[in-house]
């Protein structure tokens, strides 16, 4: 059964990556007090879309820290320069960004 990854929202590093599009992927925060409570915000695609979203549709989802949030799902593959976010109770570092990539496998070269 393959691990879901996780991205830390103050940095984006992702753990047991890569994040694919269409697949889920969850927010942690080892960082912040046990307690806190974070709100992560997926920023617009082009197709005023957020890049994330939950099974309910929602391009935001809220989770208390050291825990994993629930479950979200990458839309699409990321731009250059990755996806960014916003969040409420922690601060996300200038320079974090997620790489989304494709889940088609890499073409073997012959």
């Amino acid at each position: 059964m393959p691990i879901t990854p996780s991205v830390d929202v103050e940095t984006g590093n992702v753990s047991n990556g890569p994040v694919h599009a269409a697949h889920t992927f969850t927010w942690t925060c080892s960082a912040a007090p046990s307690g806190t409570s974070i709100t992560v915000h997926a920023r617009l695609m082009p197709n005023g879309q957020p890049w994330f979203q939950t099974s309910s549709g929602q391009g935001q989802v809220t989770f208390n820290a050291p825990g994993a949030s629930a479950a979200v799902t990458a839309e699409a593959v990321s731009p250059v320069g990755g996806w960014t976010w916003t969040a409420t109770g922690v601060v996300v570092g200038a320079g974090a960004h997620v790489n989304v990539s494709s889940t088609m496998p890499k073409a073997k070269a012959s």
